[in-house]
């Protein structure tokens, strides 16, 4: 089986998404994209949502409070199953 994905690095960790480049993402019609890297807040993962079409998957590292972060690990898993779910 082949798999294709498409990845975005972000270098600031946990320093807000580049809003116009999740615009952009959200937009492309081509292989699966994942934004990795900027997410620092519940807001931040909100607007990837929203900006991102539902198109975009995400990596949150550093933001993680596995890491040191101010983002709850469970938390951070509810939120995306309630967006699994509204997108079933």
């Amino acid at each position: 089986m082949n798999f294709w994905c498409m990845q975005w690095m972000q270098k600031e960790k946990a320093q807000g998404i580049e809003r116009e480049l999740a615009d952009m993402l959200g937009r492309w019609q081509g292989i699966p994209v994942t934004y990795a890297g900027g997410v620092g807040s519940f807001a931040d993962l909100q607007e990837l949502k929203k900006l991102g079409r539902d198109h975009i998957d995400v990596t949150i590292g550093s933001a993680l409070d596995l890491f040191g972060g101010s983002m709850p690990y469970r938390e951070v898993l509810r939120v995306c199953a309630a967006n699994l779910d509204e997108n079933s």
